[in-house]
């Protein structure tokens, strides 16, 4: 095993991680903005799947965690500001619009993020899709299931006047053990450590 240089199409500077979807690593590239995919088994970067949604003022790309969909999150506006965020999903080869934020928590973000983009960035958790900023300490999510936009408020133990940065991580433990029980009849069973279910319960809940 060794490394070996890839070349890759002009990629941002931003803390956003690439989605991992199918076979495909999926980024998104400068203005004007458009995905590139990295084939993972060939190492071949194809060419974009689709087209993006128009009058994108920033765009992220993140994959659920069981790898099943595919989501962008894009601040649409006119010169490079945002006046609405949206949630679109790959649905059979086309991007669907399923989330728009309000606009008086529009108004929170774009204070917050001060219209610069390049310290936003997006994850997914469950069926949560998370927007971050790495200078702020409050998340904002969007719930796919209930199409519902909400505030992770900032963690109480911080000082209110914190001068740092924040990165934020989706983080899901399980604990798992492969039991085998040889018998006549040679039968194999998972067994799931019951610390699992003890640490679910104690994990908060949004």
């Amino acid at each position: 095993m060794s490394w070996s240089p890839l070349q890759s199409p002009a990629l941002p500077h931003s803390p956003q991680k690439p989605a991992l979807f199918g076979d495909c690593l999926y980024f998104t590239t400068h203005e004007p903005f458009s995905i590139a995919r990295l084939h993972i088994r060939s190492n071949e970067w194809l060419p974009s799947p689709i087209d993006l949604p128009g009058d994108l003022a920033f765009a992220r790309v993140v994959s659920s965690s069981d790898g099943k969909g595919l989501f962008l999150v894009g601040g649409v506006g006119q010169d490079g500001i945002s006046r609405s965020l949206r949630v679109w999903e790959m649905v059979r080869g086309a991007w669907v619009e399923i989330g728009r934020l309000p606009d008086m928590m529009m108004r929170k973000f774009v204070s917050v993020c001060y219209h610069n983009y390049s310290h936003v960035y997006c994850l997914c958790h469950g069926g949560i899709v998370c927007v971050c900023c790495t200078t702020w300490p409050e998340v904002l999510f969007f719930k796919v299931a209930r199409g519902t936009w909400h505030w992770l408020p900032r963690c109480p133990l911080l000082q209110e006047k914190w001068s740092c940065g924040f990165r934020w991580f989706s983080f899901a433990p399980d604990l798992f053990a492969l039991l085998v029980v040889n018998t006549s009849s040679a039968s194999m069973s998972t067994w799931r450590d019951s610390r699992t279910a003890q640490l679910s319960r104690s994990m908060p809940m949004v």
